[in-house]
């Protein structure tokens, strides 16, 4: 193993651990003999984190989060169980304890981590960088290591182990003199949506054009059961709230399915992590590619653009001759009626 001690800071939202909480567990059962989970201001959630992987919990009673409040807890945590790693949740209030809890122990800290393996007996986080573009692989020195995992990277147990045992230890901490107070706090209705967690998402930009046909977006979310998404732009425009944002300057998100209509930026694809469980990585990717092209045609076809139909239509036909050839992956569906159906007057559907 890597370490002989991980603990994961699990966060809480109305008394349950959020999904990346128990996600981490997973992560750092792959490193460490031990996994601690510690449960700030939820106590009942500590049988949770048992079940779903952690060897044993830590409880400590606090009012609801408070930055100053929860890494002073964290930091004392850390100086009297000693572990070699600290794993804190890409959320919000994740990234902000994560980042001060660094800062009170001196520690380095590695952000936004989509990966962890073992090599030379030592810990490597990886994580994203330019926007996605590259990954970089690094280890950290020191007595502990901080790292803010990005939700959605890693599984979390397909079903929690009620039968596993651990120990839970209430701890009492000290609370020093806070700085800064929260006297109240006011939830809008919009920041009840949880982009992180859900499992289908309909995304759309402003290629879809207007208020109006962003409605239609709306639409197909709720039908499909899911959550919508939105863009950078339109959010500006003021069609949809903020807590809807998907992207590098939103939400990072790890649906099962993701539908995006009228958003061309790549950035907004490397944010988002499919979950393709049991399918070969390659076949998923050609598929998704293959998806793409046809929601093109339908969009061209909307616009009764014939000439691109054509052009984007022989692009596919040389793109499965090449996915055939190299991979023997046989392409089975009828594309030339498919576009013949496009290119008339009759509507395939």
């Amino acid at each position: 193993m890597g370490c002989k001690n991980v603990m994961v800071y699990v966060e809480t939202a109305e008394g349950k651990p959020v999904n990346v909480g128990l996600e981490m567990l997973t992560a750092a059962k792959e490193v460490a003999e031990k996994v601690t989970a510690v449960v700030i201001g939820a106590a009942d959630a500590a049988a949770t984190t048992i079940a779903y992987g952690a060897d044993e919990a830590i409880t400590v009673d606090a009012a609801e989060y408070n930055t100053e409040a929860y890494a002073g807890i964290m930091a004392a945590l850390v100086k009297k169980y000693a572990p070699e790693m600290v794993f804190v949740g890409g959320t919000p209030n994740g990234k902000d304890l994560g980042a001060r809890l660094a800062a009170t122990l001196k520690a380095g800290c590695v952000t936004d981590v989509i990966a962890i393996k073992e090599a030379d007996g030592k810990v490597v986080l990886t994580a994203p960088l330019y926007g996605g573009c590259i990954y970089s692989d690094s280890t950290v020195d020191g007595d502990v290591a901080i790292a803010i995992i990005r939700g959605g990277a890693f599984k979390k147990a397909d079903e929690p182990d009620t039968a596993k045992t651990g120990a839970i230890t209430a701890e009492t901490v000290e609370a020093a003199d806070l700085r800064a107070k929260i006297v109240n706090s006011v939830q809008e209705i919009s920041e009840s949506v949880n982009l992180e967690e859900a499992e289908i998402i309909v995304a759309g930009g402003r290629g879809v054009g207007s208020p109006e046909n962003y409605e239609l977006v709306k639409e197909l979310a709720g039908l499909l059961g899911g959550v919508v998404g939105a863009t950078r732009p339109v959010i500006e425009e003021g069609w949809i709230s903020r807590a809807h944002q998907v992207g590098q300057s939103g939400k990072i998100v790890a649906p099962k399915l993701y539908i995006a209509f009228g958003i061309l930026s790549i950035f907004i694809f490397l944010s988002v992590k499919l979950n393709f469980e049991n399918i070969d990585s390659t076949r998923a990717i050609i598929c998704f590619v293959f998806l793409l092209c046809y929601l093109l045609i339908v969009i061209l076809y909307l616009n009764n653009d014939k000439k691109n139909i054509e052009r984007l239509t022989s692009f596919i036909f040389i793109l499965f001759a090449v996915v055939e050839s190299i991979y023997g992956i046989n392409v089975n569906w009828d594309i030339n009626h498919d576009i013949k159906n496009f290119m008339s007057d009759k509507k395939p559907y």
